[in-house]
């Protein structure tokens, strides 16, 4: 395990965290996103936002929404700010160890009972890591809607790592040909994420 020490960034929380390196690089961090912000967001995503649906066969059905492009609070314009993007891709590529552009791409998922998403890796010859902010309302094991991590593209092998979609939760890992996910069904309530994906520099 790799163990890194890297400075806050004020609305993120980065503290001293282990990165895991199997089914394939990644972390966990509790608490990642300021609570403050946290509340305004997941109240934006559930009366503001507008979605759009996606749809893939039986493989993902999803919501999305630019928040780059949509008109949020005040207090959230922070999330899309280019320093504070910058600051935080130069902290991932600190605890990966790895070169990344300045710029971050994001993107806001919503989820609501009946829809899942298969496993996938998200790889490219551009895309090198994602750091998806859970957001929900007292989520609990029956709401369903758990990001898995896999060893194998076999939805019959159990997931190596079952992560729970807890409020202000943050996942970040790598993305490669190995970086195979996905999120099993939702059962109940709406599952809301931010999702933030960093380029190879």
């Amino acid at each position: 395990m790799t163990h890194v020490h890297p400075p806050e960034i004020e609305i993120f929380n980065f503290p001293p965290v282990q990165l895991q390196p199997a089914p394939f690089p990644h972390l966990r961090i509790d608490g990642f996103l300021d609570e403050r912000v946290a509340a305004s967001l997941l109240r934006w995503l559930e009366s503001e936002a507008s979605w759009t649906s996606y749809e893939v066969l039986d493989f993902a059905r999803y919501y999305d929404v630019n928040p780059r492009t949509a008109r949020l609070y005040p207090l959230l314009n922070i999330l899309s700010d280019d320093v504070l993007l910058a600051q935080m891709a130069a902290r991932v590529q600190q605890i990966f160890r790895v070169a990344l552009r300045p710029y971050v791409d994001m993107i806001a998922h919503k989820l609501i009972p009946g829809q899942s998403v298969g496993i996938h890796t998200d790889y490219d010859a551009m895309q090198t890591h994602r750091l998806i902010i859970h957001l929900n309302r007292g989520w609990t094991a029956q709401n369903g809607g758990v990001l898995l991590l896999h060893d194998e593209d076999d939805p019959a092998v159990p997931p190596s790592r079952r992560v729970p979609p807890i409020h202000r939760r943050a996942v970040a890992f790598e993305i490669s040909p190995r970086s195979l996910h996905s999120i099993s069904r939702v059962e109940r309530g709406e599952r809301y994420s931010l999702v933030y994906t960093f380029f190879r520099a």
